[in-house]
């Protein structure tokens, strides 16, 4: 294994991101780029062989990481991190989490039944120890390699976290998600309020979409969402044809994993 010297570039010709990558040294003696790494990634919701790069004694480093570019998203982000920080996620309790997140639509009218859907993209309240603020909205897009959260009312810089997983199942006049993020996190206290970060979160929003049968021509569908803290139960209705087309009666689960 080769030594580093300060920082760590994660190239786009690397398929792992920051979720997926360990990285120890026990000496600064050279650079290692990414094409030196052993790492196996499937395609998104395929899994992953999370490569663990380890050798004598642990040393903490700054890392530079321009993630992976995708259709969403695309420029780098950087992490100047202190040492001691780093320090902190050779810890047993830090680095990669999971969520689970569980919704359900029900009472679907028939005639929209085949042409409602969820859309493949999430709001989720989280942690960011990048910009070191707790409760942070950050969105997610299925396919994504990253995730971008809005860490000011007009700031926002991209983090690791993406949709692992996002299955979809109908039965009756019901339909269910259940969808898995997973993301990078590290305790630390908000730089503003100065509270502890936790790998939780309390707030959700999921997106859907339905294509009205009485559009036959409709290009795109009509947008819609739901979220954890609204009153239930509520109607949800098609925008063209202002009809009922389900109930939202559920509050959205979210569940650690890891």
């Amino acid at each position: 294994m080769y030594a580093v010297t300060r920082r760590l570039l994660v190239g786009a010709k690397n398929s792992a991101t920051l979720c997926d990558l360990y990285v120890f040294v026990d000496q600064l003696t050279e650079t290692v780029t990414s094409n030196d790494l052993d790492i196996v990634l499937d395609r998104v919701g395929k899994g992953s062989q999370r490569s663990g790069l380890a050798q004598g004694a642990m040393w903490a480093m700054l890392i530079e990481v321009s993630l992976i570019g995708s259709q969403h998203f695309s420029a780098p982000v950087k992490s100047n991190l202190p040492v001691s920080r780093l320090s902190q996620l050779c810890d047993d309790h830090t680095m990669l989490r999971s969520l689970e997140i569980g919704a359900v639509l029900s009472e679907i009218d028939q005639a929209h039944r085949d042409r409602l859907f969820w859309k493949p993209k999430i709001a989720l309240s989280l942690d960011c120890f990048v910009c070191e603020r707790v409760g942070r909205t950050t969105f997610l897009e299925w396919g994504a390699e990253r995730a971008v959260c809005m860490s000011g009312r007009n700031e926002q810089h991209f983090t690791a976290a993406r949709i692992a997983a996002f299955d979809v199942t109908s039965q009756d006049d019901r339909l269910m998600l259940r969808s898995v993020v997973d993301f990078w996190w590290a305790p630390f206290k908000d730089a503003k309020r100065g509270g502890p970060s936790k790998p939780v979160s309390d707030w959700v929003r999921l997106h859907y979409g339905c294509y009205c049968p009485n559009q036959e021509h409709q290009e795109t569908p009509d947008d819609g969402s739901i979220q954890t803290n609204v009153r239930r139960p509520s109607k949800l209705r098609c925008g063209e044809c202002k009809a009922e087309i389900a109930v939202d009666a559920e509050v959205p689960s979210i569940r650690l994993l890891t």
